[in-house]
């Protein structure tokens, strides 16, 4: 059943074309973020992991350091948001691996191979360059081609965030040296 759009007959009367809907509801749904059934393309892939491994995590930790620095006696509240932020993080990660093992034609058991410290890396790398079944398979049909756009603004984001990371950390020194002399721990100078 299709949707009724209000004054069509009014837009036909006057000669005027009805916008085209901004969803298209026969599209195909790609799963949620945090769904661990379906394939993920090496872009998506990419864009998402550069996200979780260095923006959240950074953002998190300039978060940290200005509510630190402003209240010090929160160290603990800060210390379990941490905590359970970290845990969204891992979890999100783990689905988008474990999308990205399925979408090279691999059983999703090869996932845990990313707890593994220097395999784990080596497979994170593979996962990163490795192309995408072009074919359906049995985790489902092959994941549409991307966009020159996305393709450029995912690599822009590999390029460009940890550029913005590093001078956040030059820029914040004085604000980490001042949150961990509150603690005792700033380091010695001279």
């Amino acid at each position: 059943m299709t949707r009724q759009e209000p004054y069509i007959s009014e837009m036909a009367d006057l000669g005027l074309v009805a916008p085209k809907p901004l969803i298209d509801e026969k599209a195909p749904v790609s799963p949620a973020l945090l769904s661990f059934s379906g394939r993920l393309s090496t872009t998506r892939f990419a864009f998402w992991m550069v996200l979780l491994s260095c923006a959240l995590p950074s953002l998190l930790l300039f978060l940290n350091l200005e509510v630190l620095a402003r209240f010090p006696d929160l160290l603990y509240g800060v210390l379990g948001f941490d905590l359970l932020a970290f845990a969204a993080i891992a979890i999100t990660w783990l689905s988008l691996v474990a999308r990205r093992v399925r979408d090279i034609n691999l059983s999703p058991w090869f996932t845990l191979l990313v707890f593994f410290p220097a395999l784990g890396n080596l497979f994170y790398l593979a996962l990163l360059f490795l192309p995408s079944s072009s074919t359906a398979d049995r985790f489902g049909p092959s994941n549409p081609k991307a966009t020159l756009s996305f393709i450029l603004a995912t690599w822009a984001c590999w390029i460009i965030l940890p550029l913005l990371v590093t001078w956040a950390f030059v820029y914040y020194e004085g604000l980490i040296n001042l949150v961990l002399s509150q603690y005792g721990l700033a380091p010695e100078l001279g």
